[in-house]
């Protein structure tokens, strides 16, 4: 019901999640059918500079991963829709001609529609366009609102800085509900399966029953950009923690909950052990995940409220006040 859902605001709604899901057709890529994704929705702005501003933020994310080998192509599915629309193609099977042209299936795309009613001259034309691929100068082929709706996105992304982007009017996406813009970005090292990122604007509120509301966003998926990453020869470096805190006895647990709690609250990596490992084992698993200092909480030491700090690179240990924590693991 359309009255029960929450109502337009005045200004656009940006949401994002992480969400994974099952791949039931076709080769799963990672090696697994579950795949998870990152995606960002830009609502309520109806202009270029929402879709500009997915598109950058989508391509800034790229690129802090650690990406250097990635294309980003734009399109508009409104041209190819309308186009089709015209030649004769029904509204509700739209999809299914969309979908072969997605895949450059022509000749499959031939008869479908020719049993709709198209014509031959104008089946080439269709066909030419979805082939239109270039810079910003292909954009003098695509004709009205359209057109100066993607000249006006790409002039944006350039003084937004970006500007390696690839003017692709074959771009069509999977899903059959988008209206407007599309892109895609693609890490030629993956292959056939170049895909990690994907978007383009929607309209879909009204079908629960909502006003039309604009709305613009993109998807990444982890495993594509993971398995891009390792194409690339990219590594990370494994920080470890600053701070692990451990007891000395069991009655110290909650000190070292309380100390720990403290010393997140500014801002410093901690570890809390919560298996109870004897004083050894607890010095070689804080080694293990390389904390720089474990912060030992004795009774003793406790009672002039003090703990050991142990510099795990040095083996150094020394007294240390708690009120003086956060000031020693930040010198």
């Amino acid at each position: 019901r359309g009255d029960l859902l929450p109502q337009p605001v005045g200004g656009g709604l940006l949401r994002c999640g992480v969400s994974c899901g099952l791949q039931l057709t076709g080769q799963p890529v990672g090696g697994g059918a579950e795949g998870c994704q990152f995606g960002a929705d830009l609502l309520g702005n109806p202009n270029a500079s929402s879709d500009a501003e997915v598109i950058a933020m989508a391509a800034a994310m790229i690129k802090a991963l650690g990406l250097t080998e990635y294309r980003i192509r734009i399109g508009h599915i409104g041209v190819l829709r309308q186009m089709i629309a015209d030649a004769g193609v029904p509204k509700e099977r739209a999809a299914e001609v969309l979908q072969k042209l997605d895949k450059k299936l022509y000749d499959e795309a031939r008869p479908l529609m020719k049993e709709m009613g198209v014509a031959d001259d104008v089946m080439e034309e269709i066909f030419e366009l979805t082939e239109t691929v270039g810079d910003s100068s292909v954009l003098t082929k695509v004709p009205g609102e359209a057109g100066d709706y993607l000249r006006q996105l790409v002039e944006l992304l350039d003084i937004m800085g970006v500007r390696d982007i690839e003017i692709d009017l074959g771009v069509v996406r999977g899903l059959d509900y988008y209206t407007g813009m599309v892109f895609e970005i693609e890490a030629p090292s993956l292959g056939a399966e170049k895909q990690i990122c994907g978007g383009g604007s929607y309209t879909l509120s009204q079908i629960f029953g909502g006003s039309e509301v604009f709305s613009t966003g993109f998807a990444i998926g982890f495993d594509r950009v993971l398995l891009a990453i390792e194409k690339e020869g990219q590594t990370f470096e494994c920080k470890g923690v600053d701070a692990y805190v451990l007891p000395v006895t069991e009655d110290m647990r909650m000190k070292c909950s309380e100390i720990a709690s403290m010393l997140r609250a500014a801002g410093i990596p901690t570890d809390l052990d919560l298996m109870g490992r004897k004083m050894q084992k607890a010095m070689k698993y804080a080694a293990g995940i390389g904390a720089k200092y474990a912060i030992i909480v004795g009774a003793k030491e406790m009672e002039s409220g003090c703990v050991t700090v142990k510099d795990m690179a040095s083996g150094e240990q020394q007294v240390v006040a708690v009120a003086d924590l956060v000031s020693k693991i930040n010198c």
